[in-house]
C-alpha cells in the first residue's frame, strides 16, 4: 500500500525539482484526493538520516516520521529504578513530544519496549534494542538518503526539538508504511499524528504475522482483553483485542466492558469532550456491545487494566 501524493502541474515539477530541492525546497499544492495526507507540503533532499526515525534535510532542517514508533535504547547508566524524568521510560521515537499540548499525551512518551514509568524492563537487553534501532536507521537511510523527498507537515508547528512532524514519500516509498511493513516501527497514533493510522494498519498486521523485526518480542504480543493477567502489563503500550460485552456513561466517561467486573476486567473509556470525533468516525460507544475490536494505548494499573482511548485511530473493528 502507498502513499499517493498527488501533484498538479506534475510534469512542470519534475522537471525543475532538482535545482528548487538543493535551494532549499520546492512548495508542493495541496493534494486534495488522499485524505489522510496534510493538505501542503514541499520537497527537498535527503542529506542523512542521522535516528530511525529522523531525515536531515540539504537545507539544514530535521523532520520527524509522524505517527509510527521506532526502537530507542536508555541512555548509558539509567537503568532500572530510574525516575521519570531521569531517562526511565525511553520515547517511543516520533510521538516524544510532551509539550505539545493536547497533540500528544506525555504518556505515549514513554514504554516502547514495555517500560514502566519509574522503571524500565527492557525486552530483550540492551544490545537487542540497539541492534534493531540501528536496523531502522540503516532502512530508512537506504529508501531516502541522498534523494529528494515530498515532505508533507502534520500542522505548523515543530516537536520540541524543533523538528518538522510530517508524512514523508520517497519516489514511490511512503517512509512509514516502509518501515512498518518491515517490522521496523509500529503504528502510534497520537493527536495531530493520527490521521494516517489507517492506511498503516495492514502493513503492521502483516508483519506481527510474520513476526519480522520489532514483533519477535512476546511482549510486544497482542493481548486478550480476558486475560486475567493483563493488568501485569500496567505502564506499556499495548495492543488488546476482546469483545465488548458492555458499555455505559458515568461521570462524564464512556465506559466499554470487557468483562462482567469492573473491579477485575479490562475496561477503556472514552471521555465525553471526545467522544464527538468517535461518533463522526464510526465508533460510537453506545452501539459496540457484542463488537470484536483492537485497542491500542497505553495500559494502566486500575482494576483489571484500563484503557483512555484518545483519538478513533487506537480502535479497530476485527470481526
Amino acid at each position: 500500500m502507498g502513499l499517493s501524493v498527488r501533484v498538479s502541474t506534475r510534469g512542470a515539477v519534475l522537471g525543475i525539482a532538482g535545482a528548487l530541492c538543493a535551494a532549499g525546497g520546492l512548495v508542493l499544492p495541496a493534494a486534495a484526493d488522499d485524505a489522510c495526507v496534510p493538505a501542503e507540503g514541499f520537497t527537498v533532499v535527503v542529506a542523512g538520516v542521522p535516528e530511525a526515525d529522523v531525515l536531515r534535510l540539504a537545507d539544514g532542517r530535521q523532520v520527524r516520521l509522524a505517527g509510527i514508533a521506532t526502537p530507542r535504547p536508555l541512555p548509558a547508566g539509567q537503568g532500572q529504578g530510574a525516575a521519570p524524568g531521569e531517562g526511565a521510560g525511553q520515547p517511543i521515537s516520533n510521538t516524544e513530544d510532551e509539550d505539545e499540548g493536547p497533540d500528544v499525551p506525555a504518556d505515549i512518551a514513554r514504554g516502547f519496549r514495555g517500560e514502566a514509568p519509574g522503571g524500565p524492563a527492557p525486552l530483550a537487553g540492551e544490545a537487542a534494542t540497539h541492534t534493531r534501532l540501528e536496523a531502522s536507521r540503516a532502512a530508512l537511510a537506504a529508501l531516502a538518503e541522498g534523494r529528494s523527498a515530498e515532505v508533507r507537515p502534520v500542522g505548523a508547528a515543530p516537536d520540541r526539538h524543533g523538528r518538522i512532524v510530517a508524512q514523508v514519500r520517497v519516489g514511490g516509498d511512503w517512509l512509514q508504511e516502509r518501515l512498518v511493513a518491515r517490522g521496523l516501527a509500529r503504528v502510534v497514533p497520537a493527536g495531530r499524528e493520527a490521521t494516517c493510522a489507517r492506511p498503516l494498519f495492514a502493513a503492521e498486521a502483516a508483519a506481527r504475522r510474520a513476526r519480522r523485526g520489532i514483533w519477535v518480542e512476546p511482549s510486544l504480543a497482542v493481548r486478550r482483553a480476558d486475560d486475567p493477567g493483563l493488568a501485569e502489563a500496567a505502564g506499556s503500550y499495548v495492543l488488546v483485542e476482546g469483545r465488548v460485552l458492555s458499555t455505559g456513561r458515568a461521570g462524564g466517561r464512556h465506559y466499554l466492558n470487557f468483562g462482567k467486573d469492573f473491579r477485575s476486567d479490562f475496561t477503556a473509556i472514552i471521555e465525553d469532550k471526545e467522544v464527538g470525533r468517535f461518533v463522526k468516525a464510526g465508533f460510537d460507544p453506545a452501539r459496540m456491545r457484542g463488537r470484536e475490536v483492537r485497542l491500542r494505548g497505553w495500559l494502566t494499573a486500575r482494576d483489571g487494566g484500563f484503557l483512555t482511548l484518545s483519538v478513533p485511530e487506537e480502535i479497530e473493528w476485527t470481526q
